[in-house]
C-alpha cells in the first residue's frame, strides 16, 4: 500500500472512530473545528505525481478506493476548470485540446496511461503530471 493510500486509510479510520462527518457537523448546533480535528490536513495531500496516480488508480468498491477516486476526481475537476478559465479568454495557449471537454474519468484514464511508462513520478508535481498526460492525450494542432 502506498503512502498516499495509508494516509487516506488513517483519515477514514479516524472519521469512523467517532468523529462527526461534515454533514453531521453542519447539522449539529455548536459543533465546530474541534470536532473535526481527528482528521489531519495531510491525510489527503497530493504532494507528488505518484500520489495523484495512486488515488486515481484506486480500484474496487471498498470505502478507501471510493474516497481515493473522489479525491482524484476533485483534483482533476479543479485543474480542468482552472485550465479552461485561463485559456478561455484566448490570452493563454491551451496545454491540451480535446475535441470536446474531457470528463474526469477520461482525464484520469489519460493520466494513468501516461504514467505507466514513467519512473520519475516522485520527482514531479501532480499538476505537472496531469498537464503532461493531457498534452500527450489531446495534443493541440
Amino acid at each position: 500500500m502506498t503512502m498516499t493510500m495509508r494516509r487516506l486509510r488513517r483519515g477514514i479510520a479516524a472519521a469512523a472512530g467517532g468523529a462527526m462527518t461534515a454533514a453531521a457537523m453542519l447539522a449539529a448546533p455548536g459543533a465546530g473545528p474541534a470536532a473535526a480535528q481527528t482528521l489531519e490536513a495531510s491525510d489527503g495531500d497530493l504532494l507528488t505525481a505518484a500520489d495523484l496516480v495512486d488515488v486515481c488508480g484506486a480500484k474496487g468498491g471498498e470505502e478507501l478506493a471510493i474516497k481515493a477516486r473522489i479525491l482524484c476526481y476533485g483534483y482533476l475537476s479543479g485543474a480542468m476548470q482552472f485550465h479552461r478559465a485561463l485559456t478561455g479568454s484566448g490570452e493563454y495557449t491551451p496545454v491540451a485540446c480535446p475535441a470536446v471537454p474531457a470528463t474526469r474519468r477520461e482525464a484520469a484514464a489519460a493520466l494513468l496511461h501516461w504514467a505507466e511508462a514513467r519512473t520519475d513520478l516522485e520527482a514531479m508535481t501532480p499538476i505537472e503530471a496531469l498537464m503532461r498526460a493531457a498534452k500527450a492525450e489531446w495534443p493541440c494542432e
